[in-house]
């Protein structure tokens, strides 16, 4: 008796397990709602355990979700929406139809495709169901073990515990990405452009004298003692585009980071990045540079640190689109003259340092910020020195 119910709530549990978000959950009727974490077919997935007579009943209830889909289309102004529909009957309808599963679709924004289940179509329709959801359910015959009441509830239970436990995962992932808000990027952003301004009025952006008047990286002056210039060319940019892309991904990337480190820990960072894509240039580059580019991949070093605090939540975040950031900004360094690299993977080094020596908020890890940070201190010194004496 209870074995096919115990199927049901495995199915739910399966799901679950494999990114699926639990929404809504009717004990009373055993109705469930889920959603793909990830890009799916489908955009909900809505399972029901209710024992029909005939199949025309579920016909009827698939035109009453079709409505309810439209009006939450229309409240969440979404495009279209997609529903997998999976119901449940102990005992084959009368009238079991042939054509089930079935797609039915009122309007052109809404499509309910569903699957009707019972003990005597278990297996195939639960190929079916693996099939339109790229998942292997397993064998699911329910004849061949018998279940007691406690174990369908043990089951049931167990699908709480693991949305509860889902829920709990991702309101820390929230949590990692509000901990501050990004003053610090938007003062750069802001007095990038205002410089961008000055330099305009002084001569043009693209003169090199104007721009080393401004203080941007010059290899003799900085041998000379102009230290000021490892920093000074974060804020410089030269022409109109330099400036946009850099302000844009300054706001993404740096906005990114700041919200999840912190304003203070951002400013180190930041700044610790710049210096480190100065001396980079400074080391490879025998022209005069400036731009924030070395700081904005100091940014992306910030954020693949947290590879190594919390893998999973990186990946299942932000991780792929930041390797992806890195890769297309890399590719285009090396195929388009007159960008500095050396800058730019001189920042993200610096950027991964300093966000190793400050640390995570809330996760303090004294001896690895202090290695850290000497180990910064040590490669950043060292290799401007080093470029000091072979100049």
């Amino acid at each position: 008796m209870y074995s096919f119910q115990n199927v049901y709530w495995n199915l739910v549990l399966k799901l679950i397990e494999k990114q699926y978000d639990l929404v809504s959950m009717s004990l009373d009727t055993e109705e469930i709602w889920l959603q793909p974490s990830y890009n799916s077919s489908f955009d909900f997935i809505r399972f029901n355990r209710r024992d029909v007579d005939f199949s025309q009943e579920v016909e009827r209830e698939t035109e009453i979700q079709m409505q309810k889909l439209e009006q939450l289309r229309m409240r969440i102004n979404k495009k279209s929406i997609r529903l997998l529909n999976v119901h449940f009957t102990a005992q084959p309808p009368v009238n079991d139809r042939n054509d089930i599963p079935f797609s039915v679709s009122e309007t052109k924004n809404v499509e309910v495709v569903t699957f009707l289940v019972h003990p005597l179509s278990l297996q195939e329709n639960a190929e079916r169901l693996g099939s339109a959801l790229n998942i292997s359910f397993g064998p699911l015959d329910p004849s061949y073990e018998a279940v007691t009441y406690d174990q369908v509830m043990d089951t049931r239970n167990q699908v709480m515990q693991t949305a509860k436990h889902k829920e709990a995962e991702r309101s820390k992932q929230a949590e990692m990405f509000q901990y501050g808000k990004p003053y610090v990027t938007y003062f750069f952003a802001g007095v990038q452009v205002l410089l961008f301004i000055l330099l305009e009025a002084a001569g043009g952006s693209t003169n090199t004298q104007t721009l080393i008047e401004f203080g941007a990286k010059e290899n003799s002056l900085l041998a000379a003692g102009e230290w000021w210039r490892l920093i000074t060319p974060i804020v410089l940019h030269i022409g109109m585009t330099h400036l946009l892309f850099n302000t844009v991904a300054l706001i993404s990337v740096g906005g990114t980071a700041e919200r999840i480190y912190g304003s203070g820990r951002f400013l180190f960072i930041y700044l610790a990045a710049g210096i480190f894509g100065s001396i980079g240039s400074f080391l490879f580059s025998p022209f005069p540079s400036a731009g924030a580019s070395g700081a904005i991949f100091g940014c992306m070093g910030a954020l693949l640190y947290l590879v190594f605090q919390n893998r999973q939540l990186f990946f299942k975040s932000i991780g792929m689109n930041i390797l992806v950031l890195i890769g297309i900004n890399a590719g285009i360094g090396f195929f388009v003259p007159n960008i500095d690299n050396a800058g730019h993977f001189g920042g993200l080094i610096g950027g991964f340092l300093a966000a190793a020596a400050v640390g995570m908020p809330k996760r303090t890890n004294l001896p690895l910020q202090g290695a850290a940070f000497l180990i910064a201190v040590i490669l950043g010194a060292g290799a401007f020195l080093y470029g000091i004496y072979t100049y």
